[in-house]
Parts: structure tokens; C-alpha cells; sequence
């Protein structure tokens, strides 16, 4: 599924090159569920945004899915990105003007799928989380844990093969915590990779490998404890 060969990404921070990423290697199989953990500044949220085609690396290689996309273009990045992958982000990212409903069916509409296919489809993705009851609310009047659940299934209604988390339980109480998690490790039923960055060993731990980043290298690489 994902294949990055020695990949290097650099900022300038003040008149300094700084490396975020600094010669990573990493596999991941279809099908995983992966926590990277690290300190702040250890590069974590720069390999989910180069992981989502958000970034590209300055050196190295980035296969996905078999193909070499380090050097696509934006507009070929884009493209994927719609197809084939889904964000779940610590702040939510909701439309506020939109109800829960067209919140989860945007990315349906964004695509050009047909009125009657993209409300099924929008339907059972709410119904999956437990919000089809919800459906008319707008995001404000929601709670924290279930604006996240409706950013799940946004992020999940056209089920992609790669789903990025960021922080996705930053912003919950330990309850709410548990059910975001729940329904994002649901989604390997349909095959999906899951990738999660977090502050949290007690969520990271949960997962079946646990990646741990730190100055922009992999330093370690193992067994969580799978629910």
C-alpha cells in the first residue's frame, strides 16, 4: 500500500534548513492500523501531510498504491487525494454552515456522483456512526465527540483504502475517545489502511503497530496491544 524510500523534507526556519524528515524509510501493507507517536517537532505531523499528497518530499521515493507519486503534479495529487484518501483532523474541519448531513455528503457532491447515489451513500455513512438522527443539526449544535463522529464519516462514506488521523481524539473526553477510535478501526473491514498521529500512548497502544518518530527518523517499530 505505502512505500517511502529514504525520504527527506526540509524547512527553512529562520535563514536555517531544518530536516523534518531525514532519510525515512517505511512500508505499510494494506489493511494496518498504525499510531505514530513522538514529541512535538519529531516530524509526525509532516509525514501524515506528505502520507495524504498534501506535502511532497524533497528527496527519496513515495509509492502508493504502486505508484511513484513524488513527482505528480498538484493537480494529479489532488485527484488521488479525492479517490483515495480520507482526513480525520483534531479540530474537526466542518463546514459551520452546513448541517451533518451535507457535511458528509460534500465530498460525494465535490466528486460528481448523481443526487439519488451520493444521499444513500451519505445516509448510511451517518447511520454507521449513530448520527442519522442527528442529520438536520449544524455543527454548533453538536457536541465535540459527535461533530467528530460526523468527520469520520465524511472522511469514510466513499470507504477510500487510506484513512490519516490526525489527533483525532485530541479534543475528547476519554468516552468519546473510545467511540471515534472504535469507528475508525472499523473501517478495516472493507480493507482500509488507518493511520493515526497522536500525544496519546494510551490510544497509540491500542493499535496493532506502534511507529515512533523522533527528528525526523524512525526509531522505533513495533506491537501495540490490539483490542
Amino acid at each position: 500500500m505505502i512505500r517511502l524510500e529514504n525520504v527527506t523534507r526540509r524547512y527553512e526556519v529562520e535563514g536555517r534548513s531544518v530536516a523534518a524528515l531525514d532519510g525515512l524509510s517505511l512500508s505499510l501493507d494494506r489493511g494496518e492500523e498504525v499510531a505514530v507517536v513522538g514529541s512535538s517537532g519529531s516530524g509526525k505531523s509532516t509525514l501524515l501531510n506528505l502520507l495524504g499528497l498534501l506535502l511532497k518530499p524533497d528527496g527519496g521515493r513515495y509509492l502508493l498504491a504502486g505508484k511513484d507519486v513524488a513527482s505528480f503534479s498538484a493537480a494529479k495529487r489532488a485527484a488521488l487525494r479525492a479517490e483515495f484518501i480520507g482526513f480525520v483532523f483534531q479540530d474537526f474541519h466542518l463546514n459551520p454552515f452546513f448541517t451533518a448531513f451535507e457535511n458528509v455528503e460534500l465530498p460525494l457532491l465535490i466528486a460528481g456522483m448523481k443526487k439519488s447515489a451520493r444521499r444513500a451513500m451519505a445516509e448510511e455513512a451517518l447511520r454507521r456512526v449513530g448520527l442519522w438522527e442527528k442529520r438536520d443539526h449544524l455543527p454548533r449544535e453538536l457536541s465535540g465527540g459527535q461533530q467528530q463522529r460526523v468527520a469520520v464519516a465524511r472522511a469514510t462514506v466513499r470507504h477510500p483504502p487510506l484513512i490519516l488521523a490526525d489527533e483525532p481524539t485530541g479534543n475528547l473526553d476519554p468516552e468519546a475517545s473510545r467511540k471515534v477510535l472504535s469507528l475508525l478501526k472499523e473501517e478495516r473491514r472493507t480493507g482500509a489502511t488507518l493511520v493515526m498521529i497522536t500525544h496519546d500512548l494510551s490510544s497509540a497502544a491500542s493499535f496493532e503497530r506502534v511507529i515512533t518518530i523522533d527528528r525526523g527518523r524512525l526509531i522505533g517499530d513495533g506491537k501495540g496491544k490490539a483490542l
